[in-house]
């Protein structure tokens, strides 16, 4: 669900920045729809790699994850940005959106493994959910730096999201320099491949 909203946000914002029909308020819309279906896909896409993984590839899958998902943040800025300066940010989100189709098309065809929870439908979403909030409630270092990550982007991430592109546009050249900042970014923050003490994966 999360990668077809998301999905539908990105072919949206192409087609309507394509057209020169796109709006402030329509991207305002969109960015908040794309952001809750993104905020569910990290913490469920990690829930669901032990259902179609066997319990003994479980590590080394998890590390592929991490490794690929670490190197995806890295490319992808710089990518965008090339994209976005070459043709156009109504181009980069119609790749986007090429993109997403394909993630969703190898997501529909996983296969859970026998004996998943999903696949037993052992417990229902909302006791899932509670599951969840009990487990995050109990571990005090994970509600702690989820609070510490939720003030570091309210006062950090989101201005420099909003004021960068537009000193890169006024200052640096564009599109192409602002994707050069957020990948330099990424190369100082990405994530150990593995994240072995994150991944939801190792609380089971």
């Amino acid at each position: 669900m999360s990668l077809a909203v998301r999905l539908a946000v990105a072919a949206v914002l192409a087609a309507t920045l394509m057209t020169g029909t796109a709006s402030f308020g329509l991207l305002l819309a969109m960015a908040a729809v794309y952001g809750c279906a993104d905020g569910f896909f990290g913490p469920a896409s990690s829930a669901l790699l032990p259902d179609v993984v066997p319990g003994e590839q479980l590590a080394p899958a998890d590390a592929v994850v991490g490794g690929s998902t670490s190197s995806a943040r890295i490319a992808a800025p710089a990518a965008a940005g090339l994209v976005v300066a070459a043709l156009g940010p109504g181009s980069a989100f119609a790749f986007q959106a090429a993109v997403l189709a394909v993630a969703a098309g190898c997501l529909a065809a996983a296969r859970l493994s026998p004996g998943s929870a999903a696949r037993s439908g052992q417990a229902g979403p909302l006791r899932q959910l509670q599951a969840g909030w009990a487990a995050f409630a109990r571990l005090r270092w994970l509600w702690l730096l989820t609070a510490e990550w939720t003030v570091f982007s309210l006062i950090i991430l989101a201005p420099v999201a909003v004021l960068g592109p537009e000193v890169a546009l006024r200052h640096l050249g564009g599109a192409a320099a602002w994707g050069l900042i957020t990948r330099s970014s990424g190369d100082g923050s990405g994530r150990l491949p593995g994240r072995p003490w994150s991944s939801p994966a190792w609380f089971r």
